[in-house]
């Protein structure tokens, strides 16, 4: 009796369209495992999901140390679904990511590899003297000019 009361509070609580794929049960354990199985998510999407993410994603201001972390929790969720990241890797991507160019030439001519904790002790440490200084990072890249537009001179021949 109890069981058959869980089951239609359930029922009325839950909005029509989930039943839409959801089995008829007479057991509310049933019930919510068949609504469990509907709404699981894939670990294959998952992953996918994740190594979209940290392949694409690039700063787009704001904090750096923050877009750092977010990649290092990516690449920490891929490992908990058995997807390792290489450590030098994720420095690649994060390296990739950014937009300092002189950073990644920097990394590329030095002999060791860097940690992600290097790494993001290194752009935090760039932003702050960035600042410090009065400079502005620039994030815009710049396009081959283009003379569309432009005032075209003439000049007037005299009588």
């Amino acid at each position: 009796m109890a069981n058959k009361k869980r089951l239609l509070v359930m029922k009325k609580t839950i909005l029509e369209a989930i039943f839409g794929g959801v089995e008829e049960t007479e057991n509310a354990k049933q019930f919510m495992e068949s609504i469990e199985r509907k709404f699981k998510e894939s670990n294959k999407d998952e992953t996918m999901n994740l190594l979209s993410r940290l392949t694409n994603t690039k700063y787009e201001g704001g904090s750096m140390r923050e877009h750092l972390i977010e990649l290092v929790d990516i690449a920490a969720k891929l490992n908990k679904l058995k997807v390792p990241i290489n450590p030098t890797y994720l420095v690649h991507i994060a390296l990739g990511s950014l937009p300092y160019d002189q950073m990644k030439s920097t990394y590329n001519t030095l002999r060791g590899d860097w940690a992600m904790d290097d790494l993001i002790t290194i752009d935090v440490l760039e932003e702050n003297r960035t600042k410090a200084s009065g400079g502005v990072v620039n994030m815009i890249t710049s396009k081959k000019y283009e003379n569309k537009g432009a005032a075209k001179w003439k000049v007037k021949k005299q009588k």
